[in-house]
């Protein structure tokens, strides 16, 4: 008979700062949060093969988001990431953050780098995946890069935008018919934030890495 092995699609180098996969709290040695207004996130993320795709992915979230207060506005989500993989084996890179408000309605906050161009992709009412037709360059190999998302979560009209990008210290203004993405009723838990990093393979089989440095929800 045989038996499949495990199927793991992330793993983590935890440090001080974390949201570890379990959902317990970020902070400092009793896991009570230091500022709740600056989430900090460290970790590696290996993707493998997943059972039944072609183009398996490695995905990383914490297990009942991050509990907040937050009543909408704009929020800056800065990721500091390493690709530690040849592009050629890297469909994209996304990093994602997902709000979920009192009412139980999620705001899709996803975003993209694609690694054949670097081009910018977001999540729109256009387009599950829209090309803004910018791009901030390809992603270097071994290369600290520095990201930041600025959002704008309209919970009276239960929008999303995504107002502008910044990559390694240049900024981007994205189109005004590209920002908007309408929030939909879920049943996840109300009044949380998902901070989300995956990464798309090229092909079947094998492993890409990215190590983050850092993520931030201010």
């Amino acid at each position: 008979m045989n038996v499949n092995p495990p199927i793991t699609n992330f793993q983590q180098l935890l440090t001080s700062h974390h949201i570890p996969s379990d959902g317990s709290l970020v902070g400092g040695p009793d896991g009570t949060p230091t500022d709740p207004a600056r989430i900090d996130v460290l970790f590696l993320v290996e993707g493998t093969t997943k059972s039944g795709s072609q183009y398996p992915d490695g995905e990383f979230y914490p297990d009942g988001g991050i509990k907040t207060q937050f009543g909408g506005g704009p929020v800056a989500a800065g990721w500091n990431f390493t690709l530690l993989t040849p592009l050629s084996l890297v469909e994209v890179l996304e990093f994602s953050l997902l709000f979920v408000d009192g009412e139980g309605y999620e705001y899709n906050g996803a975003f993209q780098i694609r690694a054949a161009d670097g081009n910018f992709m977001v999540s729109s009412d256009n387009s599950p995946w829209t090309d803004t037709k910018m791009s901030g360059g390809l992603v270097v190999l071994g290369y600290s890069n520095e990201l930041v998302v600025d959002y704008d979560f309209d919970t009276i009209n239960k929008v999303r935008k995504v107002l502008s990008i910044s990559f390694n210290g240049k900024t981007y203004s994205v189109p005004t018919a590209m920002q908007t993405a309408s929030a939909v009723k879920t049943n996840w838990a109300h009044g949380i934030f998902l901070p989300q990093h995956q990464l798309g393979q090229t092909a079947a089989g094998g492993i890409i890495v990215t190590k983050l440095d850092g993520c931030t929800i201010s």
